[in-house]
């Protein structure tokens, strides 16, 4: 069984390193193409001259929006091509087709040429990306150009629920009362306290449409979510998409039996995953995956698996660059993470790896592969093997890292527990590189000393790295307990903290005492210094009169300079030529910090230059005429959801143009309530 895993390792490896080398992949140490120019701005044109498949001509592309932008060509030749590359020298995808978006082509240039290459692309700000151009017709050489332009024409696309057979689209259903909503022309899916018996999948009338985006689909995830179903998986996708909030989302089976394929699947030629925020679980039995996809990045949030299944996330690009994976609690039987490319730059692993049977023979799968590349340049990572149920003849440990061509631990935190019945088995086999070509080049594996790894049936808790809240804080009288952070460690399971010397002046101890697993104890410390009161004796008082750079504010609560926050009322302008008005959610004025809660009584009645009004998040109440008569104001975004009232015609105006109000949408109809009881004029609320 061993020897089947390693061959079919070899054999995925000779094929996907046949498929790169189709023209598909350039080696990023080699990666310098010449530029024949740049795409930024919108109205950015480059001409191409001559271009073929042997005479690729590359274009620098340097996103200066997060907005979207359309890239397409002039050429009427047939079949003119646009390859993408990542700043390394990847390959990441390429187009070669004209975009149609409601069943009609777009074409800018007016080419009528429908194998055209164009792109809708969305992109951070800043983000660098190479393009590839050619002809792929040899026969009718011309120049043409790749142009940049912003579109409003985006394609239409609707998230459906596949229930009992049927599909239903979730823009022509109104589920809110189910903590579900989509926003078709944001593309953002709302999951909030939803109990949801049915699984998602994209939907869109046009499927000849080029997408090249960061993101495109926004899960967002608030409070607690779950969804339930045999379905073979939970949520399919075809674009890009990121699952954000900080809420979480269950995965279960409707019946014991349910064994779905997997959770999350991404179809199509550039499917991107991203989480960044939620935490997504599941413990549900699953034939293949958590995750599959062209590429996964966790930025933040956690993933959690206690299951069974082959993978726990398959991709070809797989980059962590925070969050935590934590599947200690699960079981897989191939490989915990598998891809071409994987990158570990920040954030948690914890993967536990369990013997698998066969006859006579005890097994264990491997734990992170990267076919081409596997980098950890920073992060923690917790592997823990498990003692084998019974006893077998032969016990046969695979290599935790692999890799065909590159394996590279930069800098980190690795701890591997290995049980003392295993430990012989495993012996040195930490990292390795599998070369398919006997006759090629056999690199090594780049291990630095900034890496710190550890292994053994258990790891001393001070060889794990550990850090306070804070390192000092005043005396108050009250205990003092600075939140513990040990990397990739969880408080209960693998350490217990305790506090000791934390509420009089002097040093603190804090002690860190391994569990289960972690062994030993780590001592920390910090500072409680004296408090003589001179900042509470130095502190404006209630109903004292004090300024910043713009604006004017009155002491309703006060604050010292030894961390109590106090809370201010701003009563008008220092900066009398401000038409831009922002009431901030906190201000620090002579090192203490307020609150601001409110806004005076007349506070800005009767300004002719104010146009824009911007209110923070702690604002409760607004004063009688704060703003009346500013008749030059247009537009008023409210970003509390704490306001509680409106003073008597704090934005009444005899003329002027509509006022319009940009409100939480949890609060609409309840401010709009309070804008009318206060007499307010020719207003919308959106």
């Amino acid at each position: 069984m061993m020897e089947r895993i390693k061959n079919l390792f070899l054999l995925f490896c000779m094929i996907a390193g046949a498929f790169l080398l189709q023209g598909k992949n350039v080696n990023a140490e080699e990666f310098n193409p010449e530029i024949i120019g740049t795409l930024t701005n919108a109205g950015d044109s480059v001409k191409v001259e001559y271009a073929s498949e042997d005479n690729k001509k590359y274009i620098k592309y340097v996103s200066s929006t997060d907005e979207v932008m359309y890239v397409y060509t002039d050429a009427k030749s047939e079949n003119p091509k646009i390859e993408v590359f990542d700043r390394n020298g990847e390959y990441v995808t390429d187009f070669c087709e004209m975009g149609k978006v409601n069943g009609e082509y777009l074409d800018p240039a007016k080419t009528e040429n429908y194998n055209n290459a164009e792109i809708f692309i969305k992109l951070k700000k800043g983000e660098v990306y190479y393009f590839a151009t050619y002809l792929q017709d040899t026969l009718y050489m011309e120049e043409y150009n790749v142009n940049l332009i912003k579109t409003s024409k985006m394609p239409r696309i609707d998230v459906s629920a596949q229930l009992g057979g049927k599909s239903i689209k979730l823009s022509e259903v109104d589920l809110s009362k189910e903590g579900i909503s989509y926003d078709m022309d944001k593309y953002v899916l709302t999951l909030e306290n939803a109990d949801i018996p049915y699984v998602f999948n994209e939907y869109s009338k046009d499927q000849n449409y080029n997408l090249f985006f960061d993101r495109l689909i926004e899960v967002k995830v608030l409070g607690k979510n779950t969804i339930t179903s045999d379905y073979s998986y939970y949520f399919y996708t075809r674009f890009p998409t990121e699952f954000t909030g900080n809420g979480t989302l269950t995965f279960k089976t409707k019946t014991k039996d349910g064994s779905p394929n997997l959770i999350i699947e991404g179809g199509g030629q550039y499917s991107l995953i991203r989480i960044d925020g939620p935490t997504l679980e599941t413990s549900v039995d699953l034939y293949w995956y958590f995750i599959n996809a062209f590429k996964v990045i966790i930025d933040s949030g956690k993933l959690v698996y206690s299951g069974k299944s082959h993978e726990i996330i398959s991709a070809r690009y797989l980059y962590v660059n925070g969050g935590v994976i934590d599947s200690m609690d699960g079981m897989f039987s191939w490989v915990g993470l598998r891809t071409e490319y994987l990158e570990v730059n920040g954030g948690v692993i914890r993967l536990a790896i369990h013997c698998i049977a066969e006859e006579n023979n005890g097994e264990y799968p491997e734990g992170f592969v990267g076919i081409e590349r596997l980098r950890i340049n920073d992060g923690t990572i917790v592997v823990k093997y498990f003692d084998q149920k019974v006893e077998y003849e032969h016990i046969y440990l695979s290599y935790i890292f692999s890799s065909s061509h590159e394996v590279s631990i930069k800098d980190g935190n690795i701890y591997v527990i290995v049980p003392n019945k295993v430990k012989g088995a495993l012996g040195d086999k930490f990292a390795q590189i599998i070369w398919v070509n006997e006759d090629g080049p056999y690199p090594d594996v780049f291990i630095s000393d900034k890496a710190n790894i550890q292994k053994g049936s258990t790891i001393d808790i001070s060889k794990v790295e550990c850090s306070l809240e804070y390192d000092k804080c005043k005396y108050d009288g009250k205990e003092k307990k600075p939140a513990v952070t040990v990397n990739g460690l969880v408080e209960g399971t693998d350490y217990t903290v305790t506090y000791s010397n934390n509420v009089n002046p002097g040093t603190a101890k804090v002690t860190i005492t391994g569990k289960g697993d972690f062994t030993g104890k780590k001592e920390l410390s910090f500072i409680i210094e004296e408090n003589n009161d001179t900042s509470k004796a130095d502190a404006p008082k209630i109903g004292a009169t004090i300024k910043d750079k713009k604006y004017i504010y009155k002491v309703t609560k006060a604050g010292s300079k030894d961390g109590a926050i106090g809370e201010v009322m701003v009563t008008g302008l220092k900066k009398k030529s401000l038409k831009k008005i922002k009431i901030a959610t906190k201000v620090t004025i002579g090192g203490i910090k307020y609150k601001v809660t409110s806004i005076g009584v007349k506070a800005f009645k009767g300004n002719k230059k104010i146009i824009k009004l911007t209110i923070g998040k702690n604002v409760k109440t607004i004063g009688a005429y704060a703003f009346a008569n500013c008749k030059k104001l247009k537009k008023v975004t409210i970003n509390t959801k704490k306001l509680k009232k409106v003073g008597k015609k704090a934005f009444f105006r005899k003329g002027g143009k509509n006022i319009s109000f940009k409100v939480p949408k949890s609060k609409k109809k309840v401010y709009k309530k309070l804008l009318k009881k206060a007499k307010t004029k020719k207003f919308v609320v959106k």
